[in-house]
């Protein structure tokens, strides 16, 4: 057999040959090609039609490999509380916010200064977005590689020895709650000008004790007592035994709220975000709320610091704490981190008290760019 015609065997016929095959075949075989010819003729539009999906796949891939930049650090999902975040983002876009940052930053050292910007320049990147997104690109490399040394080793090192004990180092606690701004950052102490030596005679108020990790922190301050404030029952049962697990002799548990006046107010039960306001949580408990000056009164304090950490409610805890506040002069750590009001106004507050504070604004430790901030303030 000739090369030529081996190659027949197997190379397919040409298209002229193929349609003169077919045209001899009979009508079937012009049903087949008239189906061929309508195919050849959407065939234009089919590759018009791939090319653009081709493209759109592309452009899809560029957009997940830009994205990729900005993913969400597991654990930012309750920054975009709407009370919250909502009310920063009105903050910084009001005609006054130029009055309220000068206010804030007026007299604050260079490292408050910038910590503060640092904060307000994210909440308006994030502004920006408008997508609900925070990406990693706003933290420093430091602030990442504290990431990585939080879930690598910090919250592994939490030793489980049963249900109701968990162990981070010498300190135990009935859940697993070991928040970094207590446990490594010491609630904002080390950054004190006041001398640790100056507190040890004296009482320390810890509005906001949760389940008694502030007190583990608090009580090796003193000779005297911690006096630690909690209106939720399940959360002071917690303190209890946080209390009893590590011996404390000097911690006195108050299973009340402390606030602007002596009544009765309806809590939201949510854990540690427990709080007087409005919102749907799904269990409430009505708790006695007294003011610091009548229990100081009661008690014959003398107060040497005061945390406070009370899930918005800073404002009304200053109006029933002014004459201690005003007479004692204690260090304050404040929390300013829950809304936008008290972030730009609880140092105000202060300020026109006239009690020679002088203040430091502090980020604690954690995973967010604004939580657990403090407003640090010191007659010196």
């Amino acid at each position: 057999m000739k090369v030529k015609e081996k190659l027949k065997t197997f190379v397919p016929p040409s298209a002229h040959a193929f349609h003169n095959h077919v045209i001899a075949s009979g009508s079937a075989d012009q049903q087949i090609l008239a189906q061929l010819e309508n195919i050849s003729a959407q065939l234009p539009e089919i590759l018009a039609q791939l090319a653009a999906v081709s493209k759109q796949l592309a452009e899809n891939f560029a957009q997940i490999q830009q994205e990729s930049k900005h993913i969400v650090w597991e654990g930012h999902d309750f920054e975009y509380n709407a009370l919250v975040f909502g009310g920063f983002f009105e903050a910084v876009q009001n005609t006054d916010f130029e009055e309220k940052y000068l206010k804030l930053v007026n007299g604050l050292d260079e490292e408050s200064i910038e910590t503060t910007n640092r904060i307000i320049s994210r909440m308006q990147c994030c502004l920006a977005r408008n997508d609900g997104i925070v990406p990693l690109d706003l933290f420093t490399q430091a602030e990442k590689d504290f990431f990585l040394f939080l879930q690598n080793e910090y919250f592994p090192s939490i030793l489980k020895i049963s249900d109701n004990c968990y162990v981070y180092k010498q300190y135990k606690l009935p859940i697993n709650q070991f928040e970094p701004c207590v446990f490594l950052d010491k609630h904002g102490l080390m950054e004190m000008e006041t001398p640790i030596e100056q507190l040890e005679d004296k009482d320390i108020i810890d509005a906001g004790g949760f389940i008694g990790d502030s007190v583990l922190i608090l009580s090796p301050l003193t000779k005297r007592n911690v006096y630690t404030f909690e209106p939720i029952s399940d959360n002071y049962n917690l303190m209890q035994q946080t209390i009893a697990m590590n011996n404390v002799r000097n911690a006195v548990c108050e299973q009340m709220a402390l606030g602007g006046g002596n009544k009765t107010l309806t809590f939201n039960i949510a854990g540690s975000c427990s709080n007087q306001f409005a919102h749907d949580a799904c269990a409430h408990e009505n708790v006695p709320v007294t003011t610091l000056d009548d229990y100081v009164k009661k008690h014959d304090l003398n107060v040497g610091l005061i945390k406070v950490d009370l899930e918005g409610a800073e404002q009304d805890f200053l109006k029933g704490a002014k004459e201690t506040i005003m007479t004692q002069k204690p260090v304050l750590l404040l929390s300013i981190y829950h809304n936008a009001d008290d972030f730009f106004h609880l140092k105000t507050i202060l300020e026109s008290w006239n009690c020679g504070y002088q203040f430091k604004i502090h980020k604690g430790l954690d995973y967010c760019f604004y939580l657990e901030t403090l407003l640090i303030a010191e007659v010196r």
